[in-house]
Formats: structure tokens, sequence, C-alpha cells
């Protein structure tokens, strides 16, 4: 569909970045970009998930003598409301959404 084609590149023009001073860190867009680039596979999929989970993966807490080890800080717009709890279940949403989710469209 050309509207679902229109909204990728869209996604694409605004790709996960962690970024606190840029204010590019969104826990909630990331999820739901996640799902819908899954869903619309190909190179979208593929420049969206490298960037996502560069973004995700790079900020986790790597300390294990931390008690937030593995976790995420809460500095996106929805943290306030969220918090820790929030900003880690939303990453780990977005890193297993290949195990989740069936491609509804059957794109690789």
């Amino acid at each position: 569909d050309e509207m679902v084609k229109k909204g990728a590149d869209l996604c694409l023009k605004c790709l996960p970045a962690w970024d606190e001073a840029a204010g590019t860190i969104d826990y909630c867009y990331w999820h739901y970009g996640t799902l819908a680039m899954f869903q619309v596979g190909g190179d979208h999929w593929k420049r969206w998930n490298e960037s996502m989970r560069k973004a995700v993966v790079d900020s986790q807490r790597q300390d294990k003598g931390d008690d937030r080890w593995g976790s995420w800080d809460p500095v996106d717009p929805w943290a306030q409301d969220g918090g820790r709890i929030y900003g880690t279940a939303l990453n780990v949403l977005n890193l297993e959404v290949y195990y989740r989710y069936a491609r509804v469209f059957g794109t690789k």
C-alpha cells in the first residue's frame, strides 16, 4: 500500500538514536515504530532495526554491581510517569519483536 510505504519512509527520517541532549530518546515511539517497521520488512526494517538495536542495546545498564544492571534509564518524555520499569519493559519488547509477532504482510 502506498500509504504504508509513505509512513515507513517517514519513520526512516527519524530513526531511533540515543541522544539525550538532542531529545531523540522516545521509548514509546521506538516501540510502535519497531512493530510497524517489522511488519513493513525489507530495507525499511533492516535500517530501523539496526538503529533501534544500537540505541537500545548500547544504552542498557552494564555494571553488574549496580542494582540497575540490565535496565534502561528513564530519560524519555514519558519516563516521569512510567519510570525505569516502563523504559525497561518497552525496550525489552523492542528487542523481542522477532519472537512475538508473525509478519502479516508476508514480507521478509
